[in-house]
């Protein structure tokens, strides 16, 4: 700044550089004496604008600088927007020198064109040809699983192939293409381009390429990111990367894909290039790093804008960065490059010390526009319209008759409303204000205003000189249901909407919300005791914004005109019309509708009954409506509709509807609460919940019991060894061999025969004649179910030999658990041997000699010596023991069985079942092969027998015998008990005659013996019995098909696979 004198009267001019001298009108009018003013034909444009300055005439004077007369002629300018001395008055009067000074003075002593002239000549380099990247190559991330694909080529018209050529030529020379010999997997056309200049511009169609490169993400900044740092600047500068894609190498493995095909052949680009998916964010972030650590640069693209306070700070940023690009290989576009200017444009916009605005060239793009001439027209307008929002603070209102020809069913009728709203809103446009630069450190406002049918805000931020200016409009129109909201919850709306609005700018600091509704001052801060839930709901929403609450009358109220005037935007949903006025269409099925709930809510006598209560606020003493009367401060009516808090109240006629749509999923009980209670609700309703699912057939037959195991039941041991033998197939083993184990019960002496890969039952009765043919016959063998064991010939062996063949419940390996537990031990041994690579045949007889040897805990002696009467010697020194009586070793084992049932029980939490013949159960579905099959049959079964875990079941057709843990008790539907008889079996009374109904299905009416250690059934429900398990057995026969006569008709199984155990043949 340079102080002057003009006709002998200090005047204040600045801002040396321009070509002519200028003094504006404020300036002219305060001097003593004006000289007389000429009309001039002259015309001034500001730089880079092709609208020019008003001018109101020349006159010419003398100044004087630093003692120094000159005589000079001025242009007076309309406004205030200040004086200006040209470049060679200040020349004369030894205000700018010419010379060799330091950089920065020199820069800051020139005008803008010797300004760039000076630049260019101390950075020529920089703005040379094309630059490229330095230490980095980009790698496309191409995806395997896309088949490259060889496009046809496009055939270029002869009078563009000179053009396209000599285009080749030129990337080529630049480094960016380069030819392709031999075989391409990619393909692409290419296509001819026209430049503003005229030269040609060659365009790869990459969209099928496009289809096999993932793009990688990374984040545009917006205009607001970069204006927000823009406060208190005043110098500007920006600069444009030349070919800016092309400056970004390659990677080798790359460029394959970019291959094109011309008249002269096939070429591929060596540099990034316009067409690739990725390219955008792929420079971004590239730009990004080389700028990163530079202040006051940023750029969007190949624009790099550059900024400072004050003309040292800008010049010393403007330096650094043209240092920085060069060093990285980058150059510039000098003929886009404009230095040093009060204001530039920048994506869009004009940005200058005031703040921003909107581009001129975007106005007379505006104002160019024809009025529409249908709706897809108008649609188009508002989608321009939408671009220039935050500069117009009435644009809902000017915009509303143009809208209204865009809604649903409106006939298109273009009048003198519309054609008035169209002319107004271009001419705003046209004087749209300038916004000023958010400041993350200024005090911030939000002032908010609602009308019945609008939302206004203005987001304020306090400037140096104490005022508060605009950062940015917004308003928008109400939906139909918000419409209709009290005039506090519009303006506690208006609040919550600003916020989330303006979120960019006012999340995490404190700002000030000023309203012109007073009753907002207590319900939106924690002075509130009880807001409606809508207000509930959107404090919530606040809860994330640091503000306090101001009143203002509504006069003084600058959203006030926004409100009024709202902007009619695509979804106005509003979240508390979801909790409130849209519960009854989201929170109940689509098969129950608003109004059948409405209707049934005015029919239901008690609910109609309570409506009144709410409404008029008077509870009379009516039982009936007694669970209600409880919670009357949670209930509330919406178009005649009882709501609990965010539930709506279900009459009874719908109820059972409800519960059904609900459990729909089948999610059980804990689910269908938790998905009901966010939406309905009634007394009750969890006690009518878990009928429904308890009752449910689907539920029950895909959900196990989780019932506790059944207590152990010690059975007393043999009194002799041999008389009592256990019998179970191991295997078969990974060599395809199975072994035979036969285990007396009283000794617990193990026998092991190898049956290689033969298992039939003629193989097992040799192995066990040659073991009877050593030890005799016993009175009785267990066995399981296995095919083997229930063949004929089989039986009929052990027939005719007096032997007594008892089985175990199907499906239930614990009942036969001292082979079982045997088995564990076996299958350990053969893991180990395994594992130490021998083999296990070698090693088998040195195993059970020490198994034999070695005492049980449940006898306190060893199997060989309860077998032979005295102990074997063995490779450890043993000495003469007295053999222990048979009756001691008795007493001994039932005292272990005894203590092993009081901790396992313990340990199990065992109880006894309570099933008992007549319930209706249902049987576990023991030929389950997947996880999506029902856990239970399908089918209901009634329990005809009891006998301790064992269970008798029948559907009418068949008859079998079940472990307890295998049954689960039924809860026929209360929709189809009248009629479960076409379903399930009949109830019967108890059977007068169960013996001669059942005569042949016997149950083993001893109690199964108590055995030391088991492995259950890995499919069973009870909990693995580490210690001691039981055996449960039945009869030869477990099917039992009951006749016409309800006569018993034995059939013996045949000879049948695994699989079809159950089946009866």
């Amino acid at each position: 700044m340079t102080h002057q004198h003009l006709s002998k009267q200090p005047t204040r001019i600045s801002k040396t550089g321009s070509s002519v001298n200028i003094i504006d009108e404020i300036t002219y009018n305060s001097l003593d004496s004006k000289p007389q003013l000429t009309n001039s034909s002259s015309r001034i444009f500001p730089y880079q604008s092709t609208h020019p300055i008003p001018t109101l005439g020349t006159f010419s004077t003398v100044i004087r600088a630093d003692g120094q007369d000159q005589h000079a002629e001025f242009i007076v300018v309309q406004g205030n927007s200040g004086s200006i001395l040209g470049r060679s008055t200040a020349i004369s009067l030894d205000i700018l020198r010419i010379g060799k000074p330091s950089e920065p003075e020199l820069v800051r002593s020139l005008s803008s064109k010797e300004y760039k002239e000076n630049i260019m000549k101390n950075h020529s380099k920089l703005f040379e040809g094309v630059g490229k990247l330095q230490n980095f190559k980009l790698q496309l991330h191409i995806d395997p699983n896309v088949t490259p694909v060889q496009q046809p080529i496009r055939r270029i018209p002869f009078h563009s192939r000179e053009k396209i050529e000599n285009e080749l030529e030129r990337l080529i020379k630049l480094d960016i293409i380069e030819p392709v010999d031999g075989p391409t997997t990619w393909l692409n056309p290419v296509v001819a381009g026209s430049r503003k200049n005229g030269k040609i511009r060659l365009c790869v169609d990459m969209r099928k390429a496009n289809e096999a490169i993932i793009r990688e993400r990374h984040v545009i900044p917006k205009l607001e990111d970069i204006t927000a740092e823009l406060h208190d600047a005043t110098h500007f500068s920006k600069i444009d990367l030349r070919d800016g894609y092309h400056q970004i190498e390659l990677d080798e493995s790359s460029r394959n894909i970019t291959t094109f095909a011309t008249h002269k052949g096939l070429f591929r680009y060596k540099r990034l290039f316009y067409g690739v998916n990725s390219g955008f964010e792929a420079f971004q972030k590239q730009i990004e790093i080389v700028l990163s650590g530079l202040e006051g640069v940023k750029n969007i693209s190949d624009d790099i804008v550059i900024w400072g306070r004050t003309q040292e700070e800008h010049d010393e940023r403007l330096y650094a960065l043209l240092d920085c690009l060069l060093k990285n290989g980058l150059r510039v576009n000098p003929e886009k490059c404009i230095f040093d200017v009060p204001s530039i444009d920048f994506d869009g916009h004009i940005i200058s010390a005031d703040g921003i605005r909107l581009d001129p060239t975007k106005k007379d793009a505006i104002d160019a526009i024809k009025q529409p001439k249908n709706v897809s027209e108008v649609r188009s307008l508002m989608g321009l319209m939408n671009y220039c929002l935050k500069f117009i603070p009435s644009y809902a209102t000017l915009t509303e008759p143009i809208r209204r020809l865009t809604k649903k069913n409106a006939k298109f009728e273009w009048g003198p409303e519309q054609s008035e709203a169209f002319k107004l809103l271009k001419q705003k446009l046209l004087e749209s204000p300038t916004l000023a630069f958010y400041n993350p450190l200024a005090e911030t406002k939000v002032v908010t205003d609602a009308s019945p049918f609008g939302l206004g805000a203005v987001l304020l931020q306090k400037q140096p000189n104490g005022d508060f200016l605009p950062v940015s409009y917004g308003s928008r129109s109400l939906s139909d249901v918000e419409s209709r909201y009290s005039q506090t919850e519009r303006e506690a709306l208006a609040v919550m909407w600003a916020c989330e609005h303006y979120h960019y700018y006012l999340y995490d600091r404190l700002f000030t919300v000023e309203t012109d509704h007073k009753p907002l001052l207590s319900l939106l801060t924690s002075k509130a005791k009880r807001p409606t839930p809508r207000i509930q709901r959107w404090l919530l929403r606040l809860q994330a914004y640091h503000y306090t609450m101001s009143y203002i009358p509504g006069k003084l109220n600058a959203a006030d005109i926004l409100s009024r005037s709202p902007i009619k935007t695509a979804d106005q949903e509003n979240p508390a019309d979801h909790h409130i006025a849209t519960i009854t269409r989201q929170a109940v099925p689509e098969s129950l509708s608003i109004t059948e709930i409405a209707k049934e809510t005015a029919t239901d006598q008690t609910l109609s009954t309570v409506v009144n209560s709410v409404i008029r606020d008077n509870w009379s003493n009516n039982p009936d409506i007694t669970p209600f009367r409880k919670i009357r401060d949670q209930l509330s009516v919406f178009n005649g509709i009882l709501l609990k808090n965010n539930q709506i109240v279900i009459p009874q006629s719908l109820q059972r509807k409800i519960l059904d749509i609900a459990h729909q999923g089948h999610q059980g009980i804990v689910r269908t609460k938790l998905y009901l209670r966010d939406h309905v609700w009634w007394p009750k309703i969890n006690q009518h919940v878990e009928d429904l699912v308890k009752q449910c057939h689907a539920c029950q037959i895909v959900i196990p019991k989780h019932s506790k195991a059944e207590p152990l039941k010690p059975t007393p041991l043999p009194e002799e060894p041999w008389q009592q033998l256990g019998i179970d197939l191991k295997g078969p083993l990974p060599d395809q061999n199975t072994l035979l184990v036969i285990l007396d019960y009283h000794s617990r002496y193990p026998i092991v025969h190898v049956l290689n890969k033969d298992t039939t039952s003629d193989r097992i009765i040799e192995k066990l004649m040659s073991t009877f043919a050593i030890f005799g016959y016993p009175e009785s063998i267990v066995t399981d179910n296995g095919p083997q064991f229930i063949a004929s010939n089989f039986e009929e062996f052990l027939k005719s030999r007096n032997i007594n063949h008892r089985k175990v419940l199907p499906y239930h390996a614990a009942g036969n658990g001292e082979v079982e537990r045997f088995n564990r031990t076996l299958g350990k041994f053969l893991q180990t041997c395994s594992a130490n690579r021998t083999d296990w045949k070698k090693q088998l007889d040195s195993f059970l000699l020490s198994y034999r040897n070695t005492p049980h805990p449940a006898t306190g002696a060893s199997p060989s010596s309860l077998m032979y009467k005295h102990t074997p010697r063995s490779h450890l020194p043993t000495l003469t023991k007295p053999v222990l009586q048979n009756q001691h070793v008795i007493q001994k084992d039932a005292a272990y069985k005894s203590q092993t049932k009081l901790y396992t029980d313990k340990k199990r939490r065992a109880h006894h079942h309570n099933l008992q013949p007549g319930q209706l159960v249902l049987c576990k579905n023991l030929r389950r092969r997947s996880k999506s099959q029902p856990y239970y049959e399908t089918t209901p079964y009634e329990i005809v027998r009891v006998h301790h875990s064992g269970i008798t079941i029948s559907n009418g057709k068949k008859t079998y015998c079940r472990h307890a843990s295998h049954i689960k008790e039924y809860y026929p539907s209360q929709n189809t008990a009248a009629t479960k008889s076409s379903t399930a079996p009949t109830r019967q009374t108890q059977p007068t005659s169960t013996s001669s109904t059942f005569a042949s299905l016997t149950v083993e009416e001893e109690m199964p013996q108590l055995t030391s250690d088991s492995e259950t059934d890995s499919d069973s429900d009870s909990s693995e019995m580490d210690t001691i398990p039981y055996r449960e057995e039945i009869s030869d026969l477990e099917t039992v098909e009951l006749g016409a006569n309800n006569s018993t008709e034995l059939k013996r199984s045949r000879k049948k696979p695994t699989w079809m155990e159950d089946y009866d043949t």
